[in-house]
């Protein structure tokens, strides 16, 4: 799924939809962003919310993820945004 930005709205179909996909519970490892803790969110019970600590982005997946990819296309120069 993909969204033009986070707010509430748009995070609570992504835990409806990935809700109805599960089986079974599973954790969602979530960082502090203001979205995630709205509180008109309805979390779905299968879904349980971890929350990473703030200003902690050594423990964040993603933030890993994009060091690694940086650090593979750096000093590189493209002619196109293809």
């Amino acid at each position: 799924m993909e969204y033009p930005k986070l707010c509430g709205e748009h995070f609570q179909q992504f835990l409806d939809a990935l809700s109805s996909q599960l089986a079974e519970d599973i954790a969602l490892l979530l960082d502090q962003a203001a979205a995630h803790f709205t509180s008109q969110l309805k979390w779905p019970e299968n879904i349980i919310p971890l929350c990473l600590p703030a200003h902690c982005p050594q423990l964040n997946p993603i933030e890993r993820f994009w060091l690694f990819l940086k650090s593979q296309i750096k000093g590189q120069v493209f002619n196109t945004l293809d």
